[in-house]
């Protein structure tokens, strides 16, 4: 109850809840790393919610060093429900911080690829929706995060695989994924082609072809 307390103040006060911090944020971060999962996805909905705050700067060097270690953790057995939720809330903060606190991660975390490498996400609807949104958007901004090094074609990969998932991302998402396959050279997308699975080859043969 406490940890939903907390993201209300986060979701409704916004930076007016800043004096209310010290009382419930260092609990807050220990909650990531707690054994009930239960405890961890509303833990990670909390700084999700507050990393969107420039006033949570400060805290978000620690935070970046624990979601590293919890999205780099291995996946949760598929039978658990409940720590895969988990799992994918984990995520969405991780993205919510680098977006919001790029400047503030250690040198040793690499969070885009950590990210990256958890997508697409399908446990959580709501928050997978929101995160292949950002993802999409970031790509159409040409976000060296997500498309730099060898990530371009596992995010390619991740955009095919949502797409058209009613679950899994918006009509608006939709329409922003087909545009980014539609503005990528033809050459270039076939060099890709071992980055996608059949089923995704043939979802992007057939929105090029729409």
């Amino acid at each position: 109850m406490a940890l939903f307390l907390a993201a209300d103040l986060l979701k409704h006060l916004k930076d007016a809840s800043k004096p209310a911090w010290p009382v419930f944020m260092p609990s807050v971060i220990q909650c990531l790393t707690d054994e009930d999962s239960e405890v961890r996805t509303p833990a990670s909905y909390c700084i999700n919610l507050a990393a969107s705050l420039p006033e949570f700067a400060e805290a978000a060097p620690k935070c970046f060093e624990i979601l590293g270690q919890v999205v780099g953790a291995p996946a949760p057995k598929k039978k658990d429900e409940k720590a895969k939720v988990a799992s994918d809330n984990a995520v969405s903060a991780l993205v919510s911080l680098a977006r919001a606190h790029a400047n503030s991660c250690p040198g040793n975390i690499m969070p885009w690829v950590l990210i990256v490498n958890k997508l697409p996400l399908k446990s959580d609807d709501e928050e997978a929706k929101k995160v292949h949104e950002i993802v999409v958007n970031l790509v159409l901004e040409q976000h060296a995060g997500l498309l730099g090094g060898d990530k371009l074609g596992k995010t390619l990969s991740v955009l095919a695989e949502v797409y058209q998932q009613e679950d899994l991302a918006t009509k608006e998402t939709d329409a922003k994924i087909k545009k980014v396959f539609q503005m990528i050279p033809a050459d270039n997308l076939r060099n890709l082609q071992s980055s996608f699975t059949e089923k995704q080859a043939k979802k992007i043969e057939k929105m090029l072809s729409e």
